[in-house]
């Protein structure tokens, strides 16, 4: 167990990373200039996974986000897909093309 000052330096350090990625997390949503969501998203993804990494030192801190490290853990193994929101870690479309047996088609919801 690290002493009582390296402990508090730990807690520091990881108060300014939870709000790190909530800043990181606006910015991604508002972002002032076009294209800046996946720099800020991938930079997110690190600031979280930071967190994750440093809570076993500090658990009398607030426990981050979901407390799901496992899928932090994978976040780290895929982060570029993560942060560009490809692959697996794509949204789902809102709208897909669909195409009937006489060629027709049209656009419909994703969800149905």
């Amino acid at each position: 167990m690290p002493d009582d000052a390296t402990h508090c330096a730990y807690a520091r350090v990881y108060r300014v990373l939870l709000q790190a990625a909530d800043d990181l997390e606006t910015l991604r949503h508002e972002g002032a200039e076009v294209g800046v969501e996946p720099h800020a998203g991938a930079a997110m993804m690190a600031v979280r996974l930071a967190s994750a990494v440093l809570f076993p030192a500090v658990p009398c801190q607030t426990p981050p986000w979901s407390q799901d490290t496992d899928r932090l853990l994978d976040l780290c193994v895929n982060w570029r897909d993560a942060a560009f929101r490809v692959g697996e870690f794509a949204p789902v479309p809102a709208l897909r093309i669909v195409t009937d047996e006489s060629g027709g088609g049209g656009v419909r919801s994703a969800s149905t």
